[in-house]
């Protein structure tokens, strides 16, 4: 069953996926549009996001041409700065694809882990 992440977030927690107390399941929003995130009533959710050999670098252009071409409305940084916030180490990644956030095309949760925590925006 495809699942949609809810986390609750209290105000004195600050961290990764690992730090987050889960709160329940919903279904996977049809939404394909990566910034159709909702944060209501200390509730996050947000609609999966495929990470795969090709992703780092993708990234890192998307989020150069939005820089030079589109500084004052930085969507894409932003949205990965959450993603950044949300991975620090393999496990995050786990519970992430667990709940059908992330699907890890990679294999290897630390690889993903490491490629957020590099990208350091």
């Amino acid at each position: 069953q495809n699942e949609k992440i809810i986390r609750k977030f209290y105000p004195e927690e600050k961290g990764p996926v690992t730090d987050v107390n889960p709160i329940g399941n919903s279904p996977v929003s049809p939404s394909k549009c990566l910034f159709d995130l909702k944060f209501h009533k200390g509730v996050l959710t947000m609609p999966w996001f495929k990470v795969h050999s090709s992703t780092e670098i993708f990234i890192r252009n998307i989020v150069a041409f939005e820089q030079c071409h589109h500084p004052s409305s930085p969507y894409i940084t932003e949205y990965i700065k959450i993603l950044d916030f949300l991975i620090n180490i393999g496990k995050d990644v786990s519970i992430l694809e667990h709940k059908k956030i992330i699907v890890n095309l990679l294999g290897d949760d630390d690889k993903v882990a490491t490629m957020f925590i590099c990208l350091n925006f």
